[in-house]
C-alpha cells in the first residue's frame, strides 16, 4: 500500500479494521460520520466529512455537500432533464452534484 494515502481504521467491540483509501468508491456524510462505500459493503466512520476532505489525497472531489467521491471512477457528468447535474461512477452509481460544487466538480475532473 502505497504510505501517501490514508487508511482508515474502523473499531467496532470485536474487531479492528484497515481499510486503505484506495478501496473506497466514495464516502457519504451521515450526520457525525462518514459512509465509505467499498465495492462489497459499507462501513460506517466517525469522522466530519469537512475534516475528511481536508485530509484525503486529490484521489477524491467533493461533488456535493454530502459526497466526495474518488476521479478515476467518474466515468461521465451528466446534466439531467431538470438541469442539475449527476456523476455516473464505473460501479454503475449515480451521484448528484450539488450546485456549489459544480465549477470545483469540474476543475478536479478536469472537465
Amino acid at each position: 500500500m502505497d504510505p501517501e494515502y490514508r487508511t482508515f481504521v474502523i473499531r467496532s467491540a470485536s474487531s479492528t479494521r484497515f481499510i486503505p483509501e484506495s478501496e473506497v468508491l466514495w464516502i457519504e456524510s451521515v450526520r457525525q460520520y462518514v459512509r465509505l462505500h467499498l465495492a462489497d459493503e459499507c462501513a460506517l466512520y466517525r469522522y466530519r466529512m469537512r475534516d475528511l476532505e481536508r485530509e484525503l489525497t486529490d484521489r477524491f472531489v467533493r461533488i456535493h455537500r454530502s459526497y466526495l467521491v474518488r476521479k478515476d471512477l467518474v466515468r461521465e457528468l451528466r446534466r439531467g432533464n431538470n438541469g442539475r447535474y449527476r456523476v455516473h461512477l464505473a460501479c454503475g452509481e449515480d451521484l448528484p452534484v450539488g450546485d456549489s460544487y459544480l465549477r470545483s466538480t469540474r476543475i478536479g475532473l478536469g472537465a
